[in-house]
């Protein structure tokens, strides 16, 4: 049809926005459970740490997931590859470690 352009980037179906969804909403719960943890008594040990632990490999694996078997994409357009999907993870758990650490020998 003329007068309509192609997308570069086409929506994901079966799912793949839920897992996308996982991955990129994973930071910012991750840094909400630290500020959680951050008003809780210095190194004690709790739901919100646990969840802290749960949620930082299960949004690296919905990274992984997207990019090296669903067709992910950088903001860009371009697709992702094993690099992205290993800096995602660096960038969380030091992320999270620093931050779960901080949190845990400030009181607030």
């Amino acid at each position: 049809m003329q007068g309509q352009t192609s997308r570069s980037i086409e929506p994901s179906g079966n799912g793949h926005g839920l897992l996308r969804l996982v991955w990129m909403g994973g930071l910012p719960i991750i840094l909400l459970l630290i500020a959680l943890v951050a008003v809780q008594d210095t190194w004690t040990f709790g739901g919100r740490d646990i969840a802290l632990v749960i949620l930082v490999p299960v949004a690296i694996a919905a990274r992984a997931a997207d990019a090296l078997w669903f067709g992910g994409t950088t903001a860009d357009g371009d697709p992702s590859t094993r690099a992205h999907v290993i800096g995602y993870a660096v960038r969380v758990v030091l992320l999270a470690s620093v931050g779960w650490a901080l949190a845990q020998s400030v009181a607030i």
